[in-house]
C-alpha cells in the first residue's frame, strides 16, 4: 500500500505526541513520584512507535520503543526519575523531532540518531535487581487518543514461534467471537475499530463482523450501540493470545473473548458463520432500536464492495488507512494555512467589492437596491467574522516550547526558576502568533539569563533561592496584553544611560534630561547592552529593538517597567488580527490616509487659540491632559495649504505610552479595511503599514503612526 498520501497527517499527528511528551516530561521532573505521568508518557511514546512502524519509519520506531523500555523500568521501581534522565528524555524528543524534519524533507531520520540509542539503554538496564526474573512488559491503563497506529510493530522481548498465515488456519482453529469497545466520542472510532479488526486478522480469518465492514467505513454502527464491534474469529490460537494481541493497542478501551464453536468444516462451512455472523450482537443494551443487517451478498451494493473475497475473508488491510472514514469530517477538519490565507483574502476583496457598489449605488435612491446592498454588507461582515474565528489560535499553540526554554537554560546557568502560565486560551489570529514566537523567546532568554539572579546571591538579598518568571495573557475589548515578569534583579537606569552614552546612542547632555521611565526606553534602542558580559543566549537590551519593531508591525506597542533587585516586567499590547481592521479616514491637502483604529485614541475639534507653547512643542489641553500637538502634513512632507481656520480638526493617537495630537485638514469618518502588503522595495518606507482601496476605487496609504513620529 502507498502510504506516501497519509505522510502529512503522521507528521501532524507525530508533532503533537512530541509536544506532549516535553510537557509531560517538564510534569515529570516536579512530580518524580507520579506515575500516571509516566504512564502518560508512554502511551505518548507508544503512539508514536506505531504510526513510525506502520509508515515505515524504522529508526523512529526503535527510538520510541527504547523510549518505552525506559519507561517500563521507571515504573517497576529498577530506575529512579533525576535529572539525568529528564535529560535523555528531553534529548530523545530533540533526536525525534530532527528526524520528523528528515522525513518532511525525504531524507533518511536514521541520520540523526548518533549514540542516543545507547545511552537509553544503558539507562534501562542500570539498575536490575538481581536475581528477580524478566517481566512481561504491561502496557498502562488504555487511553483513547486521537491519533491512531496503523500497524502494530512486534515487541522485542517476545520470542514465539512465528504463527501460521492468518488465511490458513490450524486444523485444532475455533471460531471466537470478540466484542470490542472504542470511544466513540473520540475522534475517528471508526478506524480505531477497523484498526482492532486488522489485529485480529493477524492471528486468523475474520470470518464476520457486526456491523459489516463497509458499513463502519462509511461511519455507521448498524443502528446498535456506538463504539463496539462484534467480530468472528476462525484462529488457531487461544483466548490468552488474542487479549494480548488486543492488550497492546491502546485506542481499544475493553474486549471480550467468547468460543462459540470448533472450525466448521465442509459445505456447512459458510452456512455455520453466516448465522453467527448474523446472529451475533454485542452486551444487551437498554435500546429499543432494531439491529441493522448486512446487506445481502447477491446484492448490487455487495458485488461492489471490495473488502470480502470469494472465500469470505474480510481484507481489512486494503480498508485501514487513518482520515478514510467520511463520518468524522463534521466533527473536525484540518485545513491548510494556505487555505485559511485565501479565505481572508477573497473576504478582504468582497468588503472593497462591496464598498465600490455601496459608492456607485448610493446616489440612485432605488430602495430595494439599496437594501440588498445592505444586506450583503451585513452577509460579508457575518463571513469575516466566521473567517476570522477559523484563523484564530491560542496563544498556548506557540507556549508550549517555552517551559523547556526556561528548564534548560536555567539547567545551564544554574538557576532555579519556577515558571508558569496564564491565559493561555486567549485566542489571536495566527498571522500573528508566527510573528510573535520570536519575541517571546528573547525576552524570557533575558528574564533568565540576565534577570534572574544565581540562587547565592539572592538569598544574599533575602530573596527565596528559586526565582519566578511568569508569562499573563488577557483580553480587553479588542486587545489582547501578554505581560512578561520576572521578579529578578530589574534594571538601572544610571547603567543603561553610561551604556547609551558610552556607545553613542545619545549624547551625555541628552541623557541627562531624560527621566528614569525614559530612560528604560533606551533599552528598544539597537545595539544598547547592560549585561555584564557576554553570552550565547541573550543580553538584556540587545535585540529588544527587534523585539520593539516586531510587535509594533503587528499593530501593536510594548512598555517595560524595571526596578532595581525588584524585577522587570513587559507588557506587549497586540490586535487580534492584522488583515481587516477598523480604521479612521482623514484628509490632509488633496490626500487621504488611514489611521489604525487600535491606536486611535479620540478624536477632537479645537479651537487655534487653544494651542500654547511649551519647550518649543505646540501643546493643547485636552481633557485636563496637556497633548503635544503635531502636523500630520508636517510629518508626511506634505505643503501646507495656508489655512487659518479657527478650529484644528485633530486625532489623539497612543505612541509608547503616551498621547499625541495629529492635526488633519479634515476627519472623514471610519470604514472597515482590508490591508494590502505595499510589497518590495515600498514596505521599507518607515511609517506606512500598507495600502487600502476605498470603495470609490481610490487606493489609500494605512499610516504606521508609531514609526511615523
Amino acid at each position: 500500500m502507498d502510504m506516501s498520501r497519509y505522510k502529512k497527517i503522521f507528521m501532524e499527528e507525530s508533532r503533537e505526541h512530541l509536544s506532549k511528551l516535553s510537557q509531560l516530561s517538564l510534569d515529570l521532573e516536579r512530580n518524580p513520584n507520579d506515575m500516571e505521568v509516566v504512564n502518560a508518557i508512554f502511551r505518548e511514546a507508544h503512539s508514536v512507535k506505531g504510526m513510525s512502524a506502520s509508515m515505515g519509519f524504522e529508526s523512529i520506531s526503535e527510538l520510541t520503543h527504547k523510549v518505552e523500555d525506559l519507561m517500563d523500568v521507571i515504573r517497576k521501581g529498577k530506575v529512579s526519575i533525576s535529572h539525568d534522565i529528564i535529560d535523555l528524555l528531553l534529548k530523545s524528543i530533540d533526536v525525534l523531532e530532527l528526524q520528523l524534519s528528515a522525513v518532511d524533507k525525504d531524507e533518511d531520520p536514521s541520520a540523526h540518531l548518533g549514540d542516543i540509542i545507547e545511552k537509553l539503554l544503558a539507562a534501562a538496564q542500570d539498575a536490575p535487581v538481581p536475581g528477580e526474573p524478566p517481566e512481561e512488559k504491561q502496557e498502562p491503563p488504555p487511553e483513547t487518543t486521537p491519533k491512531q497506529e496503523l500497524k502494530e510493530e512486534p515487541k522485542e522481548e517476545r520470542k514465539e514461534e512465528p504463527q501460521k498465515p492468518a488465511a490458513e488456519p490450524q486444523d485444532d482453529a475455533r471460531v471466537y467471537k470478540v466484542v470490542l469497545r472504542v470511544d466513540p466520542d473520540g475522534s475517528k472510532p471508526h478506524v480505531k475499530a477497523l484498526l482492532g479488526v486488522k489485529k485480529l486478522s493477524e492471528l486468523g480469518r475474520v470470518m464476520g463482523m457486526v456491523p459489516g465492514l463497509q458499513e463502519l467505513k462509511q461511519g455507521k454502527w448498524g443502528g446498535i450501540i456506538a463504539g463496539v464491534l462484534t467480530v468472528n474469529l476462525l484462529t488457531g490460537v487461544d483466548e490468552n493470545d488474542i487479549a494480548r494481541a488486543l492488550a497492546d493497542m491502546p485506542d481499544i478501551i475493553g474486549h471480550e473473548i467468547l468460543r462459540t464453536s470448533a472450525k466448521p468444516s465442509g459445505d456447512a462451512a459458510e452456512k455455520k458463520i453466516s448465522e453467527q455472523t448474523e446472529t451475533t450482537k454485542p452486551p444487551p443494551v437498554d435500546t429499543k432500536k432494531d439491529k441493522t443487517p448486512d446487506a445481502p451478498k447477491d446484492s448490487k451494493e455487495a458485488e461492489d464492495q471490495p473488502e470480502e473475497s470469494a472465500e469470505g475473508q474480510v481484507k481489512i488491510g486494503e480498508m485501514l488507512p487513518s482520515g478514510e472514514v467520511a463520518a468524522d469530517l463534521p466533527r473536525s477538519v484540518r485545513i491548510g494555512t494556505d487555505v485559511l490565507e485565501s479565505f481572508i483574502n477573497l473576504v478582504g476583496e468582497l468588503l472593497i467589492t462591496k464598498s465600490r457598489i455601496q459608492v456607485s449605488t448610493s446616489e440612485l435612491g432605488i430602495t430595494p437596491l439599496d437594501e440588498a446592498v445592505n444586506r450583503l454588507e451585513s452577509l460579508i461582515r457575518e463571513l469575516h467574522t466566521k473567517v476570522i474565528t477559523v484563523r484564530m489560535m491560542p496563544l498556548e499553540s506557540i507556549l508550549a516550547r517555552l517551559p523547556r526554554l526556561i528548564r534548560d537554560i536555567a539547567r545551564e546557568k544554574k538557576k532555579e526558576i519556577d515558571f508558569t502560565v496564564t491565559g493561555g486560551d486567549i485566542e489571536l489570529d495566527r498571522a500573528i502568533l508566527e510573528e510573535l514566537t520570536n519575541p517571546l523567546m528573547h525576552i524570557l532568554r533575558n528574564a533568565v539569563d540576565h534577570g534572574i539572579e544565581l540562587p547565592e546571591m539572592r538569598e544574599a538579598k533575602g530573596k527565596p533561592r528559586q526565582g519566578k518568571v511568569s508569562l499573563n495573557a488577557y483580553r480587553e475589548k479588542d486587545l489582547v496584553f501578554i505581560e512578561v515578569f520576572d521578579d529578578g534583579g530589574g534594571m538601572d537606569p544610571k547603567r543603561i544611560k553610561e551604556s547609551a552614552v558610552s556607545r553613542g546612542i545619545i549624547g551625555r547632555e541628552q541623557a541627562e534630561l531624560l527621566s528614569d521611565e525614559e530612560l528604560l526606553l533606551l533599552t528598544f534602542m539597537p545595539n544598547l547592552s547592560t549585561a555584564q558580559e557576554v553570552t550565547d543566549i541573550s543580553g538584556r537590551g540587545v535585540g529588544m529593538d527587534v523585539v520593539k519593531t516586531t510587535v509594533e508591525s503587528l499593530g501593536g506597542s510594548i512598555n517595560l517597567e524595571a526596578k532595581k533587585d525588584l524585577g522587570t516586567r513587559i507588557v506587549m499590547t497586540l490586535p487580534l488580527t492584522v488583515a481587516i481592521i477598523q480604521s479612521l479616514l482623514v484628509k490632509v491637502g488633496e490626500e487621504t490616509y488611514v489611521l489604525p483604529l487600535s491606536k486611535t485614541v479620540r478624536s477632537a475639534e479645537v479651537p487655534r487659540d487653544a494651542v500654547k507653547r511649551s519647550q518649543n512643542q505646540r501643546v493643547v489641553l485636552i481633557n485636563e491632559e496637556m497633548v503635544q500637538l503635531m502636523s500630520l502634513g508636517g510629518l508626511l512632507g506634505l505643503p501646507g495649504n495656508g489655512d487659518e481656520r479657527s478650529v484644528i480638526p485633530l486625532v489623539v493617537v497612543e505612541v509608547r505610552g503616551r498621547n499625541i495630537g495629529l492635526e488633519v485638514d479634515e476627519i472623514l469618518g471610519s470604514e472597515e479595511v482590508f490591508i494590502k502588503s505595499l510589497g518590495e522595495p515600498l514596505e521599507r518606507i518607515p511609517g506606512f503599514s500598507g495600502v487600502t482601496i476605498l470603495g470609490d476605487g481610490q487606493p489609500v496609504l494605512i499610516l504606521d503612526v508609531v514609526n511615523l513620529i
